[in-house]
Protein backbone atom coordinates (compact mmCIF):
# COMPACT_ATOMS: atom_id res chain seq x y z
CA UNK A 1 0.00 0.00 0.00
CA UNK A 2 2.84 2.24 0.65
CA UNK A 3 4.27 1.83 -2.94
CA UNK A 4 0.75 2.71 -4.49
CA UNK A 5 0.81 5.73 -2.17
CA UNK A 6 3.77 7.11 -3.41
CA UNK A 7 3.12 6.33 -7.00
CA UNK A 8 -0.14 8.10 -6.55
CA UNK A 9 1.85 11.27 -4.72
CA UNK A 10 4.36 10.84 -7.76
CA UNK A 11 1.28 11.57 -9.74
CA UNK A 12 0.09 14.54 -8.08
CA UNK A 13 3.65 15.91 -8.03
CA UNK A 14 4.06 15.55 -11.94
CA UNK A 15 0.67 16.78 -12.21
CA UNK A 16 1.59 20.09 -10.49
CA UNK A 17 4.78 20.59 -12.91
CA UNK A 18 2.75 20.35 -16.13
CA UNK A 19 2.57 23.94 -15.95
CA UNK A 20 6.52 24.63 -15.63
CA UNK A 21 7.14 21.98 -18.44
CA UNK A 22 5.02 23.20 -20.98
CA UNK A 23 6.37 26.25 -20.92
CA UNK A 24 9.83 25.12 -20.77
CA UNK A 25 9.44 23.15 -23.92
CA UNK A 26 6.45 24.56 -26.37
CA UNK A 27 7.02 23.21 -29.30
CA UNK A 28 6.10 19.37 -29.01
CA UNK A 29 2.61 18.05 -31.01
CA UNK A 30 -0.46 16.79 -28.98
CA UNK A 31 -0.31 13.69 -28.16
CA UNK A 32 -2.07 11.27 -30.83
CA UNK A 33 -5.48 9.89 -30.81
CA UNK A 34 -5.49 7.00 -30.75
CA UNK A 35 -2.72 4.23 -29.09
CA UNK A 36 -2.31 0.67 -29.04
CA UNK A 37 0.41 -1.30 -26.42
CA UNK A 38 1.65 -4.85 -26.34
CA UNK A 39 2.94 -6.16 -23.26
CA UNK A 40 4.65 -9.36 -22.03
CA UNK A 41 6.79 -9.81 -18.78
CA UNK A 42 6.36 -11.59 -15.43
CA UNK A 43 4.12 -11.41 -12.28
CA UNK A 44 4.47 -12.62 -8.66
CA UNK A 45 1.20 -12.96 -6.54
CA UNK A 46 0.83 -13.62 -3.30
CA UNK A 47 -3.16 -14.27 -2.02
CA UNK A 48 -4.58 -15.86 1.47
CA UNK A 49 -8.01 -16.85 3.05
CA UNK A 50 -9.02 -16.78 6.63
CA UNK A 51 -12.02 -18.25 7.71
CA UNK A 52 -13.32 -18.54 11.44
CA UNK A 53 -14.48 -21.45 13.56
CA UNK A 54 -17.95 -23.05 13.68
CA UNK A 55 -19.90 -22.29 16.89
CA UNK A 56 -19.05 -22.49 20.11
CA UNK A 57 -15.23 -22.38 19.14
CA UNK A 58 -16.08 -19.40 16.82
CA UNK A 59 -12.49 -18.05 17.88
CA UNK A 60 -10.46 -21.50 16.13
CA UNK A 61 -9.62 -20.45 12.60
CA UNK A 62 -8.40 -21.52 9.06
CA UNK A 63 -5.90 -19.76 7.25
CA UNK A 64 -4.98 -20.77 3.13
CA UNK A 65 -2.14 -19.02 1.97
CA UNK A 66 -0.88 -19.32 -1.87
CA UNK A 67 2.93 -17.22 -2.04
CA UNK A 68 5.27 -16.87 -4.46
CA UNK A 69 2.81 -17.40 -7.60
CA UNK A 70 5.33 -17.26 -10.95
CA UNK A 71 3.16 -16.36 -12.94
CA UNK A 72 3.79 -15.49 -17.40
CA UNK A 73 1.72 -13.13 -18.69
CA UNK A 74 0.56 -11.42 -21.95
CA UNK A 75 -1.75 -8.27 -22.66
CA UNK A 76 -2.80 -5.58 -24.39
CA UNK A 77 -3.83 -2.22 -24.05
CA UNK A 78 -5.71 1.03 -25.88
CA UNK A 79 -5.99 4.32 -25.51
CA UNK A 80 -8.15 7.27 -27.09
CA UNK A 81 -8.42 10.84 -27.14
CA UNK A 82 -11.44 12.94 -28.95
CA UNK A 83 -10.60 16.36 -30.60
CA UNK A 84 -12.87 17.62 -26.93
CA UNK A 85 -9.93 16.13 -25.18
CA UNK A 86 -12.71 12.94 -23.82
CA UNK A 87 -10.28 10.22 -22.81
CA UNK A 88 -11.13 6.41 -22.85
CA UNK A 89 -8.70 3.03 -22.35
CA UNK A 90 -9.63 -0.47 -22.69
CA UNK A 91 -6.85 -3.15 -20.71
CA UNK A 92 -6.97 -6.77 -20.73
CA UNK A 93 -3.70 -9.45 -19.49
CA UNK A 94 -4.06 -13.09 -19.44
CA UNK A 95 -1.50 -15.22 -17.20
CA UNK A 96 -0.43 -19.00 -16.52
CA UNK A 97 1.16 -20.10 -13.01
CA UNK A 98 4.07 -22.16 -13.50
CA UNK A 99 5.35 -22.62 -10.11
CA UNK A 100 4.76 -21.44 -6.18
CA UNK A 101 3.90 -22.64 -2.77
CA UNK A 102 0.53 -23.31 -0.31
CA UNK A 103 0.26 -23.79 2.97
CA UNK A 104 -2.86 -24.39 5.07
CA UNK A 105 -2.95 -23.69 8.59
CA UNK A 106 -5.47 -24.61 11.38
CA UNK A 107 -5.73 -22.99 15.09
CA UNK A 108 -7.84 -24.55 17.63
CA UNK A 109 -8.92 -22.95 21.00
CA UNK A 110 -7.46 -25.00 23.95
CA UNK A 111 -8.38 -24.45 27.35
CA UNK A 112 -6.00 -25.88 30.60
CA UNK A 113 -6.89 -26.33 33.99
CA UNK A 114 -3.80 -26.09 36.10
CA UNK A 115 -3.95 -26.13 39.94
CA UNK A 116 -1.25 -24.24 41.87
CA UNK A 117 0.19 -23.92 45.17
CA UNK A 118 -0.53 -20.31 46.32
CA UNK A 119 2.86 -20.51 48.87
CA UNK A 120 5.18 -22.54 46.60
CA UNK A 121 4.11 -20.74 43.11
CA UNK A 122 4.56 -24.00 41.24
CA UNK A 123 1.98 -25.88 38.73
CA UNK A 124 0.41 -29.42 40.46
CA UNK A 125 -1.43 -30.36 37.60
CA UNK A 126 -2.99 -29.62 34.46
CA UNK A 127 -6.37 -31.18 32.69
CA UNK A 128 -5.87 -30.18 28.79
CA UNK A 129 -8.49 -29.92 26.57
CA UNK A 130 -11.68 -30.05 28.85
CA UNK A 131 -15.04 -27.85 27.51
CA UNK A 132 -15.27 -24.33 28.82
CA UNK A 133 -18.25 -24.69 29.88
CA UNK A 134 -17.09 -27.83 32.46
CA UNK A 135 -14.27 -25.37 33.22
CA UNK A 136 -16.32 -22.59 34.16
CA UNK A 137 -18.72 -25.18 36.16
CA UNK A 138 -15.67 -26.75 37.74
CA UNK A 139 -14.54 -23.11 38.80
CA UNK A 140 -17.66 -22.20 40.33
CA UNK A 141 -17.95 -25.58 42.36
CA UNK A 142 -14.17 -24.58 43.68
CA UNK A 143 -15.35 -21.00 44.45
CA UNK A 144 -18.19 -21.72 46.51
CA UNK A 145 -16.16 -24.34 48.64
CA UNK A 146 -13.64 -22.00 48.83
CA UNK A 147 -15.69 -18.65 50.22
CA UNK A 148 -15.59 -19.56 53.28
CA UNK A 149 -12.36 -20.57 54.58
CA UNK A 150 -10.54 -18.52 52.34
CA UNK A 151 -12.57 -15.15 51.84
CA UNK A 152 -10.61 -13.65 54.40
CA UNK A 153 -6.91 -14.74 54.69
CA UNK A 154 -6.89 -13.94 50.82
CA UNK A 155 -8.74 -11.10 50.60
CA UNK A 156 -5.65 -8.39 49.12
CA UNK A 157 -4.30 -11.70 47.65
CA UNK A 158 -7.61 -12.20 45.56
CA UNK A 159 -7.98 -8.59 44.17
CA UNK A 160 -4.68 -8.83 43.09
CA UNK A 161 -5.36 -12.00 41.10
CA UNK A 162 -8.95 -10.74 40.43
CA UNK A 163 -6.97 -7.43 38.19
CA UNK A 164 -4.31 -9.72 36.77
CA UNK A 165 -7.10 -11.86 35.52
CA UNK A 166 -9.04 -8.82 34.27
CA UNK A 167 -6.44 -7.25 32.08
CA UNK A 168 -4.48 -10.27 30.98
CA UNK A 169 -7.58 -12.62 29.82
CA UNK A 170 -6.63 -15.84 32.85
CA UNK A 171 -9.20 -16.82 35.57
CA UNK A 172 -7.59 -17.56 38.78
CA UNK A 173 -9.32 -19.00 41.76
CA UNK A 174 -8.47 -21.26 44.83
CA UNK A 175 -9.58 -24.59 45.75
CA UNK A 176 -10.05 -25.78 49.09
CA UNK A 177 -6.44 -27.23 49.07
CA UNK A 178 -5.21 -23.81 48.84
CA UNK A 179 -3.63 -24.38 45.24
CA UNK A 180 -4.99 -21.62 42.71
CA UNK A 181 -6.61 -22.46 39.36
CA UNK A 182 -5.46 -20.71 36.38
CA UNK A 183 -7.33 -21.14 32.72
CA UNK A 184 -5.21 -20.33 29.92
CA UNK A 185 -5.96 -20.48 26.42
CA UNK A 186 -3.22 -22.07 24.32
CA UNK A 187 -3.08 -22.15 20.40
CA UNK A 188 -2.54 -25.59 18.90
CA UNK A 189 -1.38 -25.73 15.27
CA UNK A 190 -1.64 -27.96 12.43
CA UNK A 191 0.36 -26.94 9.42
CA UNK A 192 -0.01 -28.63 6.01
CA UNK A 193 2.50 -27.48 2.74
CA UNK A 194 2.06 -28.02 -1.18
CA UNK A 195 2.92 -27.32 -4.37
CA UNK A 196 1.18 -24.73 -7.20
CA UNK A 197 1.75 -25.79 -10.82
CA UNK A 198 -0.94 -24.58 -12.73
CA UNK A 199 -3.75 -21.91 -12.58
CA UNK A 200 -4.31 -18.74 -14.51
CA UNK A 201 -5.14 -14.90 -13.63
CA UNK A 202 -7.16 -12.93 -16.10
CA UNK A 203 -7.61 -8.82 -15.64
CA UNK A 204 -9.45 -6.48 -17.77
CA UNK A 205 -10.34 -2.96 -17.17
CA UNK A 206 -11.53 0.27 -18.99
CA UNK A 207 -12.26 3.47 -18.40
CA UNK A 208 -13.52 7.19 -19.71
CA UNK A 209 -12.62 10.35 -18.75
CA UNK A 210 -11.37 13.66 -19.11
CA UNK A 211 -7.59 14.82 -20.13
CA UNK A 212 -6.49 18.20 -19.86
CA UNK A 213 -3.38 18.92 -21.77
CA UNK A 214 -0.65 21.42 -21.48
CA UNK A 215 0.39 24.37 -23.71
CA UNK A 216 2.43 22.39 -26.91
CA UNK A 217 1.82 19.22 -26.01
CA UNK A 218 4.46 17.65 -23.36
CA UNK A 219 2.17 16.68 -20.41
CA UNK A 220 -1.02 15.38 -19.88
CA UNK A 221 -3.09 14.50 -17.23
CA UNK A 222 -7.12 12.50 -17.31
CA UNK A 223 -9.20 11.74 -14.55
CA UNK A 224 -11.04 8.72 -14.90
CA UNK A 225 -14.19 6.98 -14.09
CA UNK A 226 -14.12 2.86 -14.57
CA UNK A 227 -14.93 -0.53 -14.47
CA UNK A 228 -12.75 -3.66 -13.92
CA UNK A 229 -12.88 -7.67 -13.45
CA UNK A 230 -9.79 -9.05 -12.25
CA UNK A 231 -9.68 -13.29 -11.34
CA UNK A 232 -6.98 -15.68 -10.37
CA UNK A 233 -7.20 -19.78 -9.96
CA UNK A 234 -4.72 -22.17 -8.47
CA UNK A 235 -4.70 -25.38 -7.72
CA UNK A 236 -2.74 -26.86 -4.35
CA UNK A 237 -1.20 -30.34 -4.85
CA UNK A 238 1.33 -32.83 -2.94
CA UNK A 239 0.01 -31.23 0.41
CA UNK A 240 2.34 -32.43 3.29
CA UNK A 241 1.89 -32.63 6.99
CA UNK A 242 4.47 -30.23 8.37
CA UNK A 243 2.63 -29.74 12.26
CA UNK A 244 0.25 -31.71 13.81
CA UNK A 245 0.76 -30.59 17.29
CA UNK A 246 -2.40 -32.20 18.68
CA UNK A 247 -1.05 -35.62 16.43
CA UNK A 248 -4.83 -35.15 15.17
CA UNK A 249 -3.12 -37.67 12.24
CA UNK A 250 -1.24 -39.82 13.87
CA UNK A 251 0.80 -41.91 11.62
CA UNK A 252 -1.88 -43.83 10.02
CA UNK A 253 -2.94 -41.74 7.29
CA UNK A 254 -1.24 -39.73 4.50
CA UNK A 255 -2.46 -36.43 2.31
CA UNK A 256 -1.54 -38.85 -0.95
CA UNK A 257 -4.35 -37.75 -3.34
CA UNK A 258 -5.27 -34.33 -1.30
CA UNK A 259 -5.88 -31.79 -4.21
CA UNK A 260 -7.14 -27.72 -3.24
CA UNK A 261 -8.45 -25.75 -5.45
CA UNK A 262 -9.65 -21.80 -5.39
CA UNK A 263 -10.95 -19.30 -7.30
CA UNK A 264 -10.80 -15.63 -6.99
CA UNK A 265 -12.98 -12.89 -8.52
CA UNK A 266 -13.15 -9.43 -7.56
CA UNK A 267 -15.37 -6.66 -10.27
CA UNK A 268 -16.64 -3.30 -9.46
CA UNK A 269 -16.09 0.53 -10.29
CA UNK A 270 -12.43 2.17 -9.83
CA UNK A 271 -11.36 6.04 -10.33
CA UNK A 272 -8.19 7.23 -10.87
CA UNK A 273 -5.58 9.03 -13.05
CA UNK A 274 -3.62 8.37 -16.17
CA UNK A 275 -0.53 10.55 -16.62
CA UNK A 276 2.05 11.45 -19.27
CA UNK A 277 5.00 13.51 -19.74
CA UNK A 278 7.94 13.97 -22.63
CA UNK A 279 11.22 14.26 -20.49
CA UNK A 280 13.34 14.08 -23.48
CA UNK A 281 12.57 14.42 -27.34
CA UNK A 282 12.08 10.64 -27.65
CA UNK A 283 11.79 9.31 -24.16
CA UNK A 284 8.44 9.58 -22.02
CA UNK A 285 6.95 8.77 -18.68
CA UNK A 286 3.39 7.76 -17.79
CA UNK A 287 1.76 6.25 -15.15
CA UNK A 288 -1.61 5.19 -13.71
CA UNK A 289 -3.00 5.10 -10.08
CA UNK A 290 -6.70 3.54 -9.09
CA UNK A 291 -8.50 3.40 -6.64
CA UNK A 292 -11.09 0.11 -6.53
CA UNK A 293 -14.44 -0.97 -4.59
CA UNK A 294 -15.39 -4.52 -5.41
CA UNK A 295 -17.41 -7.47 -5.09
CA UNK A 296 -15.53 -10.62 -3.72
CA UNK A 297 -16.64 -13.86 -4.63
CA UNK A 298 -14.15 -16.95 -4.16
CA UNK A 299 -14.70 -20.82 -4.47
CA UNK A 300 -13.07 -23.76 -4.08
CA UNK A 301 -13.16 -27.38 -3.46
CA UNK A 302 -11.27 -29.77 -1.14
CA UNK A 303 -10.67 -33.41 -2.91
CA UNK A 304 -9.51 -36.96 -1.83
CA UNK A 305 -10.25 -39.48 -4.70
CA UNK A 306 -14.06 -40.01 -4.64
CA UNK A 307 -14.08 -40.34 -0.70
CA UNK A 308 -13.84 -36.81 0.66
CA UNK A 309 -14.83 -33.97 -1.85
CA UNK A 310 -15.67 -30.64 0.35
CA UNK A 311 -16.83 -27.18 -2.24
CA UNK A 312 -16.80 -24.15 -0.59
CA UNK A 313 -17.75 -20.24 -1.39
CA UNK A 314 -16.93 -17.14 -0.33
CA UNK A 315 -18.94 -13.68 -0.46
CA UNK A 316 -17.78 -9.88 1.03
CA UNK A 317 -17.32 -6.41 -0.53
CA UNK A 318 -13.74 -5.46 -1.14
CA UNK A 319 -11.30 -2.65 -2.51
CA UNK A 320 -7.76 -2.47 -3.91
CA UNK A 321 -5.21 -0.10 -5.13
CA UNK A 322 -3.17 -0.63 -8.49
CA UNK A 323 -0.69 1.68 -9.36
CA UNK A 324 1.22 1.53 -12.73
CA UNK A 325 4.92 3.17 -13.82
CA UNK A 326 6.85 2.89 -17.08
CA UNK A 327 8.68 4.71 -19.85
CA UNK A 328 8.76 4.94 -23.73
CA UNK A 329 11.38 5.50 -26.43
CA UNK A 330 10.27 6.32 -29.31
CA UNK A 331 13.21 5.88 -32.21
CA UNK A 332 10.58 7.00 -34.79
CA UNK A 333 7.56 8.50 -35.18
CA UNK A 334 4.92 5.76 -34.52
CA UNK A 335 6.57 3.06 -32.67
CA UNK A 336 7.60 3.25 -29.18
CA UNK A 337 9.26 0.49 -26.84
CA UNK A 338 9.54 0.67 -22.94
CA UNK A 339 9.44 -0.89 -19.85
CA UNK A 340 6.03 -1.05 -17.53
CA UNK A 341 5.71 -1.91 -14.09
CA UNK A 342 2.57 -2.51 -12.02
CA UNK A 343 1.73 -2.87 -8.35
CA UNK A 344 -1.57 -4.15 -6.67
CA UNK A 345 -3.07 -4.52 -3.12
CA UNK A 346 -6.73 -5.85 -2.72
CA UNK A 347 -8.34 -7.03 0.91
CA UNK A 348 -11.48 -7.72 1.64
CA UNK A 349 -13.97 -6.81 4.70
CA UNK A 350 -15.66 -9.41 7.23
CA UNK A 351 -17.62 -11.70 5.24
CA UNK A 352 -19.57 -15.46 4.87
CA UNK A 353 -18.32 -18.62 4.30
CA UNK A 354 -20.65 -21.99 3.06
CA UNK A 355 -19.28 -25.14 2.89
CA UNK A 356 -20.77 -28.31 1.56
CA UNK A 357 -19.08 -31.70 2.84
CA UNK A 358 -19.70 -35.25 1.08
CA UNK A 359 -17.41 -37.25 3.37
CA UNK A 360 -17.48 -40.87 2.14
CA UNK A 361 -13.82 -41.62 4.72
CA UNK A 362 -13.91 -44.59 6.85
CA UNK A 363 -15.59 -43.38 10.47
CA UNK A 364 -12.33 -43.81 12.20
CA UNK A 365 -10.64 -41.35 9.93
CA UNK A 366 -9.16 -37.64 11.26
CA UNK A 367 -8.44 -36.82 7.79
CA UNK A 368 -11.55 -34.34 7.46
CA UNK A 369 -9.73 -32.44 10.97
CA UNK A 370 -6.84 -31.28 8.22
CA UNK A 371 -8.92 -29.05 6.05
CA UNK A 372 -10.33 -25.74 6.43
CA UNK A 373 -13.70 -26.22 5.70
CA UNK A 374 -16.92 -25.32 7.74
CA UNK A 375 -20.26 -25.64 6.74
CA UNK A 376 -21.50 -22.17 7.96
CA UNK A 377 -18.75 -19.46 9.36
CA UNK A 378 -17.29 -16.27 8.92
CA UNK A 379 -14.75 -15.43 6.20
CA UNK A 380 -12.25 -12.81 7.97
CA UNK A 381 -10.44 -11.84 5.62
CA UNK A 382 -9.02 -12.01 2.37
CA UNK A 383 -5.72 -10.39 0.83
CA UNK A 384 -3.88 -10.04 -2.63
CA UNK A 385 -0.91 -9.01 -3.68
CA UNK A 386 0.74 -8.70 -7.20
CA UNK A 387 3.10 -7.29 -8.82
CA UNK A 388 4.93 -6.96 -12.67
CA UNK A 389 7.46 -5.75 -14.95
CA UNK A 390 6.66 -6.02 -18.47
CA UNK A 391 8.39 -5.06 -21.90
CA UNK A 392 5.84 -3.20 -24.42
CA UNK A 393 5.82 -2.39 -27.61
CA UNK A 394 3.69 0.75 -28.77
CA UNK A 395 2.10 1.97 -31.87
CA UNK A 396 0.88 5.54 -32.27
CA UNK A 397 -2.13 6.38 -34.89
Amino acid sequence: MRLVRSIITLGALVACQLPQLAASVPYFNEPPAFNAHFFGGFREDFLKFHIGGEQPQSKNFSKVEFKGLKIAQLGASVDYSTCHHYYMRAKGDYGRIYNGKGTVRNKFLVHQLCRQDHRLDNVASCDMNEPQEYIQSKARKVRKKAHGSYHNHNHHEDQYHNHYSHNHGHHKDYNNDGNRLHFHKLHEESKQEGDVRSGHVGDVSGGFGYKVISNGGRAWIAGILGYSYETQSVELKNLRQKKDSLNVMGDSESLNGLRGRYSARWVGPWVGIDFSTIVECNVTVFGSAEWHISDYRGKGSWRMGDAYNASFKHHTRGYGAVGTLGFDWAPIDQWGFGVLATYEQWSTRKGQNRSRINNQLPGESFLPFSFPVAKKTPLRRVKRVSYSISAQTSYRF
